[in-house]
């Protein structure tokens, strides 16, 4: 079991900022394009009630959001169109992430590295 205390993640004041290639790279070698929806759809994880909550803000977010969403699938495109296709893992990463689902490798059905 893990106790924090009330310090915890206070010592690190430096959080790094989530950048649009390390999205793009997480989303074509973790995901299926079946994925898109859920990473499309906005979901609000509430601490209080949301009639309580700044709805301007929320939706602001949400925009904000879906335009970075984008932007990966886009960097996805340019990265399957100019990386030589013989780039090692690269064919298997496309074709888990375009192919049909039923042939989605997620982390439990790839085959272990040595």
């Amino acid at each position: 079991m893990k106790v924090t205390g009330g310090d915890y993640m206070q010592r690190d004041s430096t959080a790094q900022p989530l950048r649009g290639a390390a999205l793009a790279h997480f989303m074509l070698t973790e995901t299926n394009k079946a994925h898109r929806s859920l990473f499309s759809r906005p979901y609000r994880l509430l601490k209080k009630a949301e009639d309580e909550l700044d709805q301007e803000t929320w939706r602001y977010m949400e925009t904000e959001s879906g335009r970075f969403v984008d932007s990966a699938y886009d960097f996805i495109d340019q990265i399957v169109a100019k990386v030589p296709k013989d780039t090692p893992g690269l064919a298997q990463s496309i074709g888990s992430h375009f192919g049909r689902l039923e042939d989605y490798l997620s982390p439990m059905r790839r085959p272990a590295s040595n």
